[in-house]
């Protein structure tokens, strides 16, 4: 692949909604540039973000409720 792609395209390549990914962007997750307003994506280094975010797993953070009858 050649040149930056969008966030539409980039989420579609990791098969996540846009709303995600903007959300990782925050979180300094993903890599990416600022031209203005917009933002564009290596699509090289998004394959990269998911690489290594699938071989960490996922941790879930917050309290579990037992439900008893």
């Amino acid at each position: 692949m050649q040149g930056f792609i969008n966030i539409h395209e980039a989420s579609k390549l990791l098969r996540v909604s846009p709303r995600f990914l903007y959300e990782e962007v925050r979180r300094g997750n993903v890599p990416f540039i600022r031209i203005g307003r917009l933002l564009r994506f290596d699509p090289q280094e998004v394959l990269d973000y998911y690489k290594h975010s699938s071989q960490q797993g996922s941790e879930i953070k917050g309290k579990v409720k037992w439900q008893t009858n």
